[in-house]
């Protein structure tokens, strides 16, 4: 009885708390209900053999005046009667307490299994959440940015024709408030927008791969608003005014200086090398509303039952960006074969390879 109540303490203070706290697999309540099946008959039975011979010396001093075969009689037949007897009263309570405290245990690791596969999930989803809006603050900057590019362009040109119309009318004309200084730092912001887009796939990319291709797509559309940049900026310096700082007004009588007013001649040139910039910002704005699409389904996606199409553009020449691995191919090939951008990377990289083999040859 000492060694079911040893047991029996083991298990509901020492076994039972560390299952509480720790998943117990079935095999091991199998392997640990055989072996109390095996080992603890003889526990008992070692036990009780103990006692009946402390029973048996007992007899014999009582029976010491009886007959030889009186006492051998006697003490056989108690031996007999003794030996063949076995108690399973305690086996049968341990057995009672083991099961049921098997079951709770089993539950209750089951139970911790479950919440901690459903705290993990949570977990991820919140960790989705708090990406989504980082990516979603620095969409948002860098599509504001991009529009602001584009749209001073538009104007741009739109003062200037205005200006020469009135000029050729012999009206008065609108004096033009557009100026180089701003228009550069409204496209260095929009540069440096996407950068900061690229910076934040770089940083999540683990999250979705395929991502990379969005990396690549912003560097080939911020090289083309660059590229586009560079004859408009040329224009922009030949015929927007200039301000003529306070200090000098009052010396050239005058507090803005026009370069040069443009002709109808120049009006073609002002419009031909604006377009190629406004086409570039606004392929790099497409791009924008792709990524936008794109993070939401995958940051969000899960916590809704529908998921965002991508976009359709009217002219199916232009390109739209996607996660697709079969669109993630296309796109690939696109840019690195068929871009004045991805062939002049190839041959650079080509001139690279040379150079480093003919130094280690």
């Amino acid at each position: 009885m000492k060694a079911v109540g040893i047991v029996k303490n083991y298990i509901i203070t020492g076994w039972g708390r560390k299952c509480a706290m720790k998943t117990i697999p079935v095999k091991k309540l199998f392997l640990l209900f055989l072996i109390i099946i095996f080992f603890l008959p003889g526990i008992i039975l070692a036990g009780d053999q103990s006692q009946q011979k402390k029973a048996i010396q007992k007899i014999e001093q009582k029976n010491i005046n009886h007959t030889i075969e009186d006492d051998k009689d006697t003490h056989k037949g108690q031996v007999s009667t003794e030996a063949d007897t076995f108690d399973y009263g305690p086996f049968i309570t341990l057995l009672g307490i083991f099961v049921p405290a098997s079951l709770i245990i089993w539950q209750i690791g089951r139970q911790h299994k479950n919440n901690f596969k459903l705290q993990r999930e949570n977990n991820r989803e919140k960790l989705r959440l708090e990406i989504y809006k980082e990516y979603r603050k620095t969409i948002s900057r860098a599509s504001n940015k991009i529009l602001s590019a584009s749209t001073n362009a538009r104007i741009i040109v739109i003062h200037f024709n205005l200006f020469v119309n009135q000029v050729s009318r012999g009206m008065p004309p609108m004096p033009i408030s557009d100026r180089e200084p701003a228009f550069r730092e409204v496209h260095h912001a929009a540069i440096n927008s996407i950068v900061d887009l690229i910076v934040v796939l770089e940083e999540y990319e683990i999250i979705n791969p395929n991502l990379e291709i969005f990396r690549t797509a912003f560097s080939y559309a911020s090289h083309c608003m660059s590229e586009a940049f560079k004859p408009f900026h040329l224009v922009l310096l030949e015929f927007l005014p200039y301000d003529v700082p306070l200090q000098d007004q009052s010396r050239l009588g005058t507090d803005v200086i026009i370069p040069k007013v443009p002709s109808k001649q120049d009006l073609k040139k002002i419009s031909e090398t604006a377009q190629p910039y406004i086409d570039a910002a606004m392929e790099a704005s497409c791009y924008v509303s792709d990524l936008a699409k794109e993070a939401q389904n995958i940051f969000i996606g899960s916590l809704f039952p529908h998921r965002l199409p991508p976009r359709k553009p009217i002219d199916p020449r232009h390109v739209v960006i996607s996660t697709v691995p079969q669109e993630v191919a296309k796109l690939k090939k696109y840019f690195s074969e068929e871009t004045e951008w991805g062939k002049n990377g190839k041959r650079v990289e080509e001139k690279i390879r040379k150079a480093v083999k003919k130094e280690q040859s």
